[in-house]
């Protein structure tokens, strides 16, 4: 099953939901701790963005934890 079409419809969808949000929207807290939604979309869209080097440079800095550099990455992007 090619999984790929079913993804970019995902994703568009996504875009479209967050592409008609205000400025206060964007900035709400988020059902994942310590993220606002804003934060939330720069992590689903950092992986279209950023080569894996990036994610490299960030797991270095962050001593090898994923998490850690998981939100040097999206602090930046958001």
């Amino acid at each position: 099953m090619d999984y790929f079409p079913t993804s970019a419809a995902e994703r568009r969808a996504i875009a479209d939901m967050l592409d008609g949000l205000s400025t206060q929207q964007w900035d709400t807290q988020s059902l994942c701790a310590g993220w606002t939604v804003r934060d939330v979309a720069a992590h689903l869209s950092v992986v279209l963005t950023h080569g894996m080097g990036t994610f490299l440079v960030a797991a270095v800095k962050a001593g090898g934890n994923l998490h850690r550099a998981n939100r040097i990455i999206v602090a930046r992007v958001a």
